[in-house]
């Protein structure tokens, strides 16, 4: 779960969740990775860029576990 978490954050930085929405003075530690999927089937996790037209309506979530 270590390299998992470590993976997350690193995404989270490079993208700049931290520290612009997660302080980096935060002890966060993530628990599960997540991904949004649009209508249309567009799906995003980190990194994922989508256009405004691709992100329109309700959306599914899901995380780690299916839920």
């Amino acid at each position: 779960m270590a390299l998992l978490s470590n993976t997350i954050v690193s995404a989270l930085k490079r993208d700049s969740i931290i520290p612009d929405v997660i302080p980096d003075s935060a002890d966060f530690v993530p628990s599960v990775l997540f991904s949004i999927i649009y209508p249309g089937g567009k799906e995003a996790v980190l990194s994922t860029e989508l256009t405004r037209e691709e992100t329109l309506g309700t959306r599914d979530y899901f995380d780690a576990y299916g839920g």
